[in-house]
């Protein structure tokens, strides 16, 4: 991420180095990139008129969709095999997850009983 355009963009650079190459061109707001485990998509916030939407873009045709509604969502989370995204967004006042198809065609609020859920992960986490 870098302001180098006046806002925050998203860029890529290879790992063996070389000049930023800029990914996102719509909106001025691009932050919090997520990169989909299987490296054929990414996930970001994009900020428009004060709210924050997640975002989806394909990295192979370089086309971009909207996964949440307008309003505070955040912290987008990929399923380990790329299948669905995480997201935290508030409804009513309360912290609630929410669960996208990468397409957008399927989104789900995920309940809970009582309290606020906040931060998405996919687990368990084996670690070595």
């Amino acid at each position: 991420m870098s302001d180098r355009s006046g806002g925050p963009q998203l860029y890529r650079v290879a790992t063996s180095g070389g000049q930023p190459q800029r990914v996102t061109r719509d909106g001025h707001y691009n932050v919090s990139p997520k990169v989909s485990p299987d490296g054929k998509s990414l996930t970001y916030i994009r900020k428009e008129g004060g709210r924050f939407r997640v975002m989806l873009k394909d990295l192979t045709t370089g086309d971009s969709h909207v996964l949440s509604e307008a309003g505070y969502n955040e912290r987008p989370s990929y399923a380990p095999n790329s299948s669905m995204v995480l997201y935290a967004s508030e409804v009513g006042g309360k912290s609630v997850l929410y669960a996208a198809t990468p397409d957008g065609s399927s989104k789900v609020k995920l309940g809970v009983i009582n309290g606020d859920v906040q931060d998405p992960a996919w687990g368990p986490f084996n670690h070595p």
